[in-house]
């Protein structure tokens, strides 16, 4: 029970302290998960502030899915990847909500098990996106975004808009409040 109190104490004093963090020097991380409507993959995320307002960061994902494509065939999949993003957080008078625009590109690989058959298989991908993220604290933020993404997948090029991922971000380090 003490380690409990003192880890929320310091939590909330950590809360206080800090501004929110978009600025120069400040480190994030945190967890999305694409596409709310199915949730069937998770991304861990993070990044740092290299300017105000602009992050460089490595995503690293993880999916799963079992189920039928409705075409009688059935089975399940697995996928992990990886990527490289920029972020840049446009300028606003509310700290609260706060626009940005992102770019990404990385690799995923797939295995996919259906109908008795299995492979693995990968693929290149890259975006483009925009999001809004809410400050609850100084120091975490609730984010909603929308991307237009272009796969290669077996040199079959295709494009996807509008997977709605939420996420949700712990920023760290940056500049004392006074």
């Amino acid at each position: 029970m003490k380690k409990s109190a003192f880890l929320f104490s310091f939590v909330l004093l950590s809360c206080l302290q800090l501004a929110a963090q978009t600025e120069k020097g400040t480190g994030f991380i945190g967890v999305n998960f694409d596409n709310v409507f199915s949730i069937r993959q998770g991304t861990l995320t993070g990044g740092y502030f290299f300017t105000d307002n602009f992050a460089l960061g490595l995503n690293t994902n993880i999916g799963v899915g079992i189920g039928s494509n409705g075409d009688g065939v059935e089975g399940s999949d697995l996928n992990l990847g990886a990527g490289f993003f920029g972020r840049y957080y446009f300028p606003s008078k509310n700290n609260e909500f706060r626009v940005f625009g992102e770019a990404e590109f990385g690799l995923n690989r797939n295995y996919l098990n259906t109908n008795n058959s299995s492979n693995w298989s990968g693929f290149e991908y890259s975006s483009l996106g925009l999001g809004v993220a809410y400050f609850i604290s100084p120091q975490f933020s609730l984010e909603a975004s929308t991307r237009l993404r272009l796969t290669n997948y077996n040199e079959n090029v295709r494009l996807y808009l509008g997977d709605i991922d939420f996420g949700l971000k712990y920023y760290f380090g940056g500049k004392k409040k006074n």
